[in-house]
């Protein structure tokens, strides 16, 4: 992840993280710590409902081309890691539900450009539906459709 770019907020979600005993590892460094950390059995998360200028494939989304990450799908293909959607919403009672799905059947072609392609375009797939099935609890504060220059 990224780091926030606003000291106060960083500090609580910080607090949230570590008592739910999350790391974060720094972007930077990633590559190697989220390999180990697969390897050991670790579970890892990310954000790919993002705009991606960098490491990126075209997929669509609700009907637009997006540039979308493609490490969750390249490092699943690479690793064997299973690779699962997972979504949350509020309910009625005010709790909060969640929702893993059953882990995807990658591609495995043997063209690896084509099936992170093919496992990208899968995943934003699942990721629109679940806004489509609680759009109220779909939070985005950036510009996601953005030109593909």
């Amino acid at each position: 992840a990224r780091p926030f770019k606003q000291k106060g907020l960083a500090r609580v979600v910080d607090e949230i993280r570590a008592k739910m005993g999350i790391k974060v590892i720094p972007r930077k460094s990633a590559l190697k710590q989220v390999v180990a950390f697969l390897r050991r059995g670790g579970i890892v998360v990310f954000l790919l409902d993002q705009h991606a200028s960098r490491h990126s494939v075209v997929v669509p989304f609700f009907r637009r081309p997006v540039k979308t990450f493609s490490s969750a799908a390249a490092l699943a293909l690479r690793t064997g890691a299973a690779l699962h959607l997972m979504s949350s919403w509020r309910r009625p009672d005010r709790g909060l539900a969640l929702k893993i799905s059953p882990a995807f059947n990658l591609p495995t072609s043997g063209d690896l450009d084509s099936d992170i392609q093919q496992a990208t375009t899968q995943l934003t797939a699942a990721i629109e539906t679940a806004v489509r099935e609680h759009p109220d609890c779909w939070l985005w504060m950036h510009r996601r459709w953005r030109p593909l220059q």
